[in-house]
């Protein structure tokens, strides 16, 4: 679905603009999924969607990180794979963030995250 402005890329499922957009990328850096945040997080809005990349969908995701099934469709990783495999092939300090905003804003430039960050995941 595409707002009336026209702009695909800042509609979000709850029907408000999107503020932020987080990309999970594979080693090879192919987005595999994404979070968007909504611009109205807080009031009246949960705030948060995950999707994957579709091509089948008129834009071009599917705003559900699971399939048909109700199976995982994609494979959980890291915010910032690339970079943080880079880290530890160079033999850096990596922080590992609970939230992706604190990856973004964190005195480190080598930090990362996983999606839904405060459930314990098994990377």
């Amino acid at each position: 679905m595409v707002k009336p402005n026209g702009n695909a890329d800042l509609w979000m499922p709850c029907g408000h603009d999107k503020a932020a957009e987080y990309l999970y990328r594979d080693h090879d850096g192919t987005v595999l999924y994404g979070v968007a945040r909504c611009r109205l997080k807080g009031n009246g809005c949960q705030g948060f969607q995950q999707w994957r990349p579709d091509p089948s969908e008129r834009s071009g995701r599917r705003w559900s990180l699971y399939g048909d099934d109700g199976r995982l469709a994609v494979k959980l990783v890291p915010y910032r794979l690339p970079e943080l495999l880079a880290a530890i092939r160079e033999e850096r300090v990596v922080m590992i963030c609970e939230s992706t905003s604190r990856v973004l804003t964190s005195l480190s430039s080598r930090t990362a995250t996983s999606p839904a960050a405060s459930t314990p995941r098994r990377l």
